[in-house]
C-alpha cells in the first residue's frame, strides 16, 4: 500500500496519524506542493485532481481523505469506524461536516481571504454562520 501525502497538508494528516496509531504498514511517499510536484505529468497520471492525499492498494486508487480514511479503518477493522450502521452514520456525518463546513468558513476562508487583502471590506468579512454580520453579508450579495 502506498500513500501518496504532504505533511504541511491538512488532508493528510489524519491519514498519516491513523496509519501510525493503528500500525498500517504503508509506503509514505512525499509530494512536493511547495515545488509544485502535483501538477507535473507523472502525479497527474495517479491523480488527475493534482491533489493529496491518495491511496494506492495494488491496482485500487482513493482520491478523498474521508474515503482514505473510512478505507483504511475497515482494512483492519478499526473500532474507530464502527459497524453499527446508526453509529457509523454519526461518524460519517462528522466527517462530512468536517470536510464540507469548518474546512470551507475557516481553512479555506480565512487562509484565502488573508492572501487577498486588497479585496473589499465586505468580501474580507467572516461568512460563518456564528460571525456577526455573516446573515447580512449573505443577504446583500
Amino acid at each position: 500500500m502506498k500513500i501518496y501525502y504532504h505533511p504541511a497538508s491538512t488532508t493528510s494528516r489524519p491519514i498519516m496519524l491513523f496509519a501510525a496509531e493503528s500500525g498500517i504498514q504503508a509506503d509514505f511517499q512525499v509530494v512536493d506542493l511547495f515545488t509544485g510536484e502535483h501538477y507535473k505529468p507523472p502525479y497527474e497520471a495517479i491523480n488527475p485532481n493534482r491533489l493529496v492525499p491518495v491511496l494506492e492498494d495494488g491496482d485500487f486508487r482513493l482520491t478523498e481523505s474521508s474515503a482514505i480514511l473510512k478505507y483504511l479503518a475497515d482494512s483492519i477493522d478499526s473500532p474507530a469506524y464502527p459497524k453499527d450502521l446508526r453509529q457509523r452514520a454519526r461518524i460519517n456525518e462528522r466527517m462530512d461536516w468536517t470536510n464540507t463546513q469548518i474546512c470551507r468558513d475557516f481553512a479555506y476562508g480565512s487562509s484565502i481571504r488573508r492572501s487577498f487583502r486588497r479585496t473589499s471590506a465586505r468580501a474580507t468579512r467572516c461568512r460563518a454562520p456564528r460571525c456577526s454580520g455573516a446573515r447580512s453579508a449573505r443577504r446583500a450579495g
